[in-house]
């Protein structure tokens, strides 16, 4: 016998002692126990076998005996007959007299049918049950494992189960769909059209759940607006907050995040959010700013933790009057700047672009000019981009001011508005207009 056809063999000497006894019997049958299963085998299914021939199958299987078990095929058939409860069928002397009630005339069956059937469900792992006419058949059953063992690998495994999983689902259709139908090839047409349908929903599921956008034109402020919306603000100053309708005023108050022992970082009415994602695109549009005295600014602020001692990226609308004893032209400025966020490290000045030079008599044009204005961040992985727009009309173009990779990982976005902790510079309102934070794709 095969490897296979032994271990079927013996799982169905097992059931066998199962089915006679009760119980899996733990060690070889004795001589008396071995007549018994054979009476018992005759008696339902009206063919015998040899008490002997069942101890030494008995011995073979609990003592591993060196001696090979060759059993016959008729053996075979005849306890598969047991095991699976098939008709008592009588004797061949008897086949012209009237049957009794509990008896089952013989068919024609083929050569051991039995034993073959139990033999492919074992092997397949599956149950197995008899026809009206006696006959055995398998049962498949969807998702079953086969009696295969089991590939090493991952790889192996992956397409074991995959090809495993597959023959199973084709024969549970098999059972589910009509013969005409699978022969339809107006239903193959339905059918691939609707797996096409599928797959076009879940990819755009899944791109839906990648990209996310938060615009905000704050058209409402007042109460729980904001809060509700997601922002949070921080170091409220109630004096310089206007819950207008339809507008977001913020007021370069005195304060600043920049390191400095000397002074607490503090930045009034900071309206402060969670970036829920690693790459984004943020985007803020202003109206009417154009700074008038050194450290006066507005625009946007990444933290890596929602204080102002974090590390952190700042770009803004500044104005630049700061050159010590040389004398310059006055500066209207993107400036962008990275800080450690340790009153010991020297934040980085890594943006320094002049939009407007004043002193030249035209200031009343360059503060037309500045009459919308924008600021835009674009994070891809390290790689940050920043760009800025303005115009007399709000249909601006942006404009890339600079790239730079940092290794910064921002979870939270303000909208600010200060002008440093020294100098007498006024508090100048700054109306926002528009926020917009896309969470996208990390991929260029």
């Amino acid at each position: 016998m095969s490897p296979t056809d032994e271990s079927a063999f013996k799982q169905m000497f097992r059931d066998a002692c199962g089915r006679c006894f009760g119980t899996d019997h733990p060690a070889p049958l004795t001589a008396a126990e071995s007549r018994v299963l054979c009476a018992h085998i005759l008696e339902k299914t009206g063919m015998t076998l040899g008490w002997k021939t069942v101890q030494g199958y008995s011995l073979h299987l609990h003592l591993d005996t060196p001696d090979a078990v060759h059993p016959t095929g008729a053996s075979l058939d005849t306890l598969a007959r047991y095991v699976l409860g098939a008709p008592r069928v009588a004797p061949v002397v008897m086949r012209a007299a009237m049957p009794r009630p509990d008896v089952t005339p013989h068919v024609p069956e083929g050569r051991f049918p039995y034993w073959y059937r139990y033999r492919e469900g074992y092997r397949r792992r599956l149950p197995v049950k008899l026809r009206k006419n006696g006959m055995p058949q398998t049962i498949r059953v969807a998702g079953l494992p086969d009696a295969q063992p089991v590939p090493k690998g991952l790889a192996k495994r992956f397409w074991f189960y995959t090809f495993r999983g597959a023959e199973q689902v084709l024969s549970w259709s098999r059972r589910l769909v009509p013969e005409y139908i699978r022969h339809s090839w107006l239903a193959w047409l339905a059918f691939v059209l609707f797996m096409g349908l599928i797959c076009i929903w879940s990819m755009r599921e899944y791109y839906a759940r990648r990209t996310s956008t938060f615009t905000d034109n704050f058209a409402q402020i007042n109460g729980d607006s904001l809060q509700t919306r997601g922002w949070t603000r921080l170091y409220p100053d109630s004096t310089h907050w206007v819950a207008t309708p339809g507008a977001l005023t913020l007021y370069t108050l005195k304060g600043d995040n920049w390191p400095d022992s000397l002074e607490t970082p503090y930045i009034g009415n900071l309206l402060m959010r969670p970036i829920p994602g690693d790459c984004f695109t943020a985007e803020v549009q202003l109206s009417g700013f154009t700074p008038t005295a050194n450290w006066q600014q507005a625009g946007l602020l990444l933290l890596e933790d929602s204080s102002l001692t974090s590390r952190s990226i700042r770009i803004s609308i500044a104005y630049n009057d700061y050159f010590e004893d040389y004398v310059q032209p006055r500066q209207i400025i993107v400036e962008g700047i990275s800080s450690a966020g340790t009153p010991t490290g020297k934040p980085e000045e890594i943006l320094h672009k002049t939009l407007y030079l004043l002193g030249w008599g035209k200031d009343s044009l360059i503060r037309e000019s500045m009459r919308h204005t924008a600021l835009r961040i674009e994070k891809r992985g390290n790689v940050y981009t920043f760009l800025y727009a303005g115009g007399q009309t709000d249909n601006f173009v942006f404009q890339e001011v600079g790239t730079h990779t940092l290794y910064i990982t921002p979870r939270y976005i303000a909208l600010f508005a200060l002008r440093g902790t020294r100098g007498h510079a006024p508090d100048m309102p700054v109306e926002v207009r528009l926020f917009r934070l896309q969470i996208g794709p990390c991929e260029p």
